[in-house]
C-alpha cells in the first residue's frame, strides 16, 4: 500500500469536523521539521541506573528530556549510547520511554504508551494510544511517526501487530464572523 500524503494545512481547509480516514492516510507537516538532533540533551528524573552494560542507562520517574524546543516526558526512559575513545562525553544514538509519554514542541503535543527516540535517523515513533494535539485539532491513532528531516508526520491505526482500525481526528473550523453567511465577508461581498 502507497501512504497517501495530505498536507496539514489541506486538512483543516477543509473544514472537517469529525473524520475517520484510512490507515496511513492522515499525515502532516510537524512543527519538528528541520529539528536540530545534534543540540544538547538535557535530562531529569526522580532515580537514573547504569545497567549492567556500559551502553545503557536507565531513567526512571517523573522522566524529562529536552532538546532545544522538544520536550520528552516519561515513566522510564532508557538510554542506549556510545562511548567513543577520544571523548569522555556519551554519544546518545537512542532514547526508549514508557508509560504516560508526551513529547510537546512551541505547536504541538502527542500522548501515547511508548515512544522512541532514534536521534540517528532522526524519527520519532509512538505507539500504543496515540493522541496528536495542534492547538484545537485533534488526531488519533496507534503509531505515530514524526521523520524530524523533512516534518512529515505519519498517523496509523494499525497496530504492531497489523490489527485494523481507523486513525481519527477532529480539526477546527474557523469561527464566522457575526452577521455573515458561510463564505461571505461582512459588508456583503464574497
Amino acid at each position: 500500500m502507497i501512504p497517501l500524503r495530505i498536507p496539514f494545512a489541506l486538512l483543516l481547509a477543509a473544514g472537517l469536523c469529525t473524520v475517520g480516514v484510512t490507515p496511513l492516510a492522515a499525515q502532516a507537516i510537524s512543527a519538528l521539521r528541520a529539528h536540530d538532533v545534534d543540540q544538547p540533551i538535557e535530562w531529569e528524573a526522580d532515580r537514573s541506573e547504569l545497567l549492567g552494560r556500559e551502553d545503557t542507562a536507565l531513567f526512571i520517574g517523573h522522566v524529562k528530556v529536552t532538546q532545544g524546543t522538544l520536550v520528552l516526558r516519561a515513566d522510564r526512559l532508557y538510554v542506549f549510547y556510545k562511548l567513543l575513545p577520544e571523548s569522555r562525553d556519551p554519544e546518545v544514538e537512542r532514547l526508549d520511554a514508557t508509560g504516560h509519554v508526551v513529547i510537546e514542541s512551541p505547536s504541538e503535543s502527542v500522548t501515547a504508551d511508548w515512544g522512541v527516540y532514534d536521534i540517528v535517523n532522526r524519527i520519532i515513533t509512538l505507539g500504543g494510544v496515540v493522541r496528536l494535539r495542534r492547538g484545537e485539532t485533534e488526531l488519533a491513532g496507534k503509531r505515530l511517526e514524526i521523520d524530524l528531516r523533512n516534518g512529515v508526520t505519519k498517523l496509523d491505526a494499525n497496530g504492531v501487530g497489523g490489527e485494523a482500525g481507523r486513525v481519527r481526528g477532529r480539526f477546527a473550523v474557523p469561527k464566522k464572523e457575526s452577521g455573515t453567511t458561510p463564505g461571505e465577508k461582512e459588508g456583503g461581498g464574497k
